[in-house]
């Protein structure tokens, strides 16, 4: 059997492209917004001694 944890993180970042024509709109500062889900899994038997995936 395998113990799964997952958690999904949401955040914002903004960045600027320079080099391109004045009225590109990826020349003027501009965002994105992000998801990153990560997953941990063990083995049952791979637990620690307080039965976590990882501390």
């Amino acid at each position: 059997m395998t113990c799964h944890i997952s958690k999904e993180f949401h955040f914002s970042a903004s960045h600027q492209l320079d080099g391109l024509p004045e009225d590109h709109p990826c020349g003027r500062l501009h965002g994105h917004n992000y998801v990153v889900a990560l997953e941990l899994s063990a083995p049952t038997d791979g637990l620690d001694t307080t039965g976590f995936v990882r501390d």
